[in-house]
Formats: C-alpha cells, structure tokens, sequence
C-alpha cells in the first residue's frame, strides 16, 4: 500500500499527504490517527474551495501591474503574520519529515507516531491560518503564490527547492510528490515555479496595451526565460517598479520566510482545489 498511497499523494496537497504518511508508514497506530485527522483535513478542504471559488486560482492569476499597491502588501503581511503564530510549534513537523521513511523497529515507531500527532496539528493549522487569513484579506491563491514569489525568490533570493535535508519535491502531472532520503536532496521546486509564474506573466501581458513599462518589462523577461530553460524568473533582478513597492515592507517581509515550510507551502495552492476529491478516493480505497 506505501507506493499507491505515495503517489496518490501527489494530487492532494500536505493535507493529505500527512494522513498517508500516518497509513502508509507508521503501521497501525499510524493508521488509526490518519482516520482520526480526517475530519480536520476535509475542514481545510473546505477552506481551500471556499478561497478559490471566491478569489481565484493560481492558474487564473495575471498580475497587470508591477506597482504593487501598499493595501496589497499589508493584506500579504497580515497573512504572513497569522502563518507566524502557527510556525512557532513547527519542530513537531519537522520530526514528521524526518520520519518520512518506515521506522526501523517498535521504538522507533512509537516515537514517529508522537511527532506525527503534533505534526498532523502543525501543518493543518498552518494552512489553516493562511486560508483564514486569505479570505479575510479577500486574496486569492494566485495574487498569494506571486506575491510570496516575487518577495522571497526574485527578490530575496531564497531558493523555491528550499526544503529539510533529505525531502524532495517531484512535479508531474500538475501534481507534488514527496520523498525522503538521506542521500537525495534534490526537488522540481524550481522547475515548478518558473513553471507557473512564467504562465502569470504570459497572463499578464496578454492583456496589457503595448507601450507600457510594465509591459515591457514583462516581454524581456519572457523572452530571455524562452531562450534559456533553466533560467529563473528575474534572474538579473527585479524591475524597478517592483522593488521601489517592495523596499518599504523589507524589514516586515524578510523575517517571514521560513524554510521548513517553504517546499511543503506552495504545492498545496497548485492543486486545483482537488483536496477533497483525493480524499474521496482514499476512503473509497479503504486507506483511511
């Protein structure tokens, strides 16, 4: 059962994926607390609908102006600073990470299923918050993936594959799949994010008259991201209008970033809303 549920995963977002992490590797004590988390993750299912169907999804997004309005980034902050409160009891999570692969023996089982628990609370609480936070700021996933995007990767410098040592991101399909090794360290993180912010932009310009800064800017970076396909989105820095929006909110945004959850966030914004779906086939499985 541990490969179909791996890759049943992909499609569903960290949700879901903490529930097969508790079937699939942590025998039956793990398989009793992912039935139990059920019910908390078709909650956040209905949360991630509820945003989407009101404010739009990633794949709708085009962000027509590279003059960021400040209500926008405060509305950014505040969803940040909800997601902040949660990522202080992120150490249970990262053990669940850590305990990706089968454990090796009862012992050690017993103590992955105690990370799993408060790893469980962790994540969902985490996507939880930002998708409370995202319908109070009236933001959609789109305007949230470019935003984070933009701040923390092409003008921060953080890297989208960012992840704890030995997790690794697989994209195919429009789907995640997550892997853990101690040797493997490596995602398709980056690919994922040119990937999609690339399309934004495509977006974007579409609908853009010609002559405009903005514009302009957009077909360059286009254009030099179609001659070279391992380049990342404003790969020689941000346009002007972009950072001159961004600098004053420097000293907010760049403490919250946090690398443990920056691998594990975005895939759960790039599913389409399929969360509950997934769901529906994992009971019809008799997985969970």
């Amino acid at each position: 059962m541990a490969g179909s549920a791996w890759k049943w995963a992909a499609g569903c977002g960290i949700g879901c994926l903490v529930i097969i992490i508790g079937a699939a590797g942590l025998g039956f004590g793990g398989f009793l607390l992912a039935r139990g988390a059920v019910r908390d993750v078709k909650e956040i299912a209905d949360l991630q609908e509820q945003v989407q169907s009101q404010f739009g999804a990633v794949k709708d997004y085009a962000p027509r102006s590279g003059a960021l309005p400040p209500t926008r980034l405060d509305a950014f902050v505040e969803v940040r600073d909800a997601m902040g409160e949660v990522m202080k009891g992120w150490a249970g999570a990262d053990s669940l990470l850590k305990h990706g692969t089968r454990p090796k023996g009862f012992v050690e089982g017993l103590k992955a299923i105690g990370s799993g628990v408060k790893a469980v609370s962790t994540i969902g609480r985490l996507i939880e918050a930002r998708n409370r936070a995202l319908l109070k700021a009236e933001m959609g996933f789109g305007e949230y993936y470019f935003l984070y995007a933009t701040t923390y990767y092409a003008w921060l410098g953080h890297s989208p594959s960012d992840c704890p040592r030995g997790v690794s991101i697989h994209a195919g399909g429009g789907s995640h799949r997550m892997s853990f090794s101690d040797d493997e360290d490596s995602s398709d993180l980056d690919q994922v994010y040119r990937t999609t912010y690339q399309s934004m932009l495509r977006r974007a310009v579409e609908g853009i008259p010609s002559g405009d800064s903005w514009a302009e800017a957009l077909r360059a970076e286009l254009a030099a991201l179609d001659t070279d396909a391992r380049r990342l989105p404003w790969a020689e820095g941000l346009p002007a209008m972009l950072v001159q929006s961004l600098e004053p909110y420097r000293q907010r945004l760049a403490p919250l970033y946090w690398p443990m959850s920056n691998c594990l966030e975005l895939t759960t914004l790039t599913t389409d809303g399929r969360m509950r779906e997934r769901l529906m086939e994992l009971e019809e499985d008799n997985v969970i």
